[in-house]
């Protein structure tokens, strides 16, 4: 019968030993080149040295010229300068120290408000003939006969008045405007028409009934303008 061996001792049995394990330190990568580049600080957030208010240097103000000796004005366009004006106002400007150029700013300035001054009466004269004409042009009344307004008014003129009067009315319509007035036409116009021949005729008015050789009324015509009637 073999021998049986006996159990080897754990300590007499052989150990394996295990290195303990080695720490390497991790290494970042290189940056690739397809890496977002890091943002850098803004250069203007925070200026270095930028001057302030109480840092700059005080702007020396610009002399000014003075008032000359003489002054030497340029008339505006359209404008004549007044020897007499300009004597008055030199003193005033050489109160006030004023150059030339500032003189002549002053002598621009007053031609520009005179000169739109002067226009308005004008701008408004023309603007109420205007409105005076539209408005003659829509009269029910007038409006689609002025052809026979004017040759009743005309006709009636000529007839009682002499050529000088003639000339002059029609200079005081014109001057003042009135015969463009609207108002103005059509009354002139039913006073003539019963002065001219050939006129409007109104049916419908009392035929007047007079003894033999005594005197008729006068017309509303020959009331109103005796001369005039007696001329004819």
């Amino acid at each position: 019968m073999p021998e049986t061996q006996p159990p080897t001792p754990a300590a007499a049995q052989p150990q394996v030993t295990t290195p303990p394990p080695t720490t390497t330190p991790p290494t970042t990568p290189p940056p690739s080149a397809t890496s977002e580049p890091q943002a850098k600080p803004d250069a203007q957030a925070a200026p270095d040295g930028e001057p302030s208010l109480l840092s700059k240097e005080a702007e020396t103000p610009p002399v000014r010229e003075g008032a000359p000796e003489k002054y030497e004005f340029k008339a505006p366009e359209g404008f004549d300068l007044d020897e007499k004006s300009i004597e008055e106002v030199t003193p005033i400007f050489k109160g006030l120290k004023l150059s030339n150029t500032e003189a002549q700013s002053l002598i621009d300035l007053y031609a520009k408000v005179s000169r739109e001054a002067a226009e308005a009466p004008v701008k408004f004269w023309r603007e109420t003939q205007q409105k005076w004409l539209d408005e003659v042009r829509a009269d029910p009344e007038i409006g689609d006969k002025i052809e026979l307004v004017k040759t009743t008014v005309n006709k009636a003129l000529t007839t009682y008045l002499s050529p000088t009067e003639v000339a002059n009315f029609r200079q005081a319509m014109n001057y003042t405007g009135a015969g463009n007035n609207p108002t103005f036409i059509r009354v002139l116009f039913k006073l003539t028409s019963q002065l001219v021949e050939g006129g409007e005729v109104r049916g419908g008015g009392p035929v007047e009934v007079r003894a033999p050789n005594t005197a008729s009324r006068p017309t509303a015509a020959e009331a109103m303008f005796p001369n005039l009637a007696q001329r004819g």
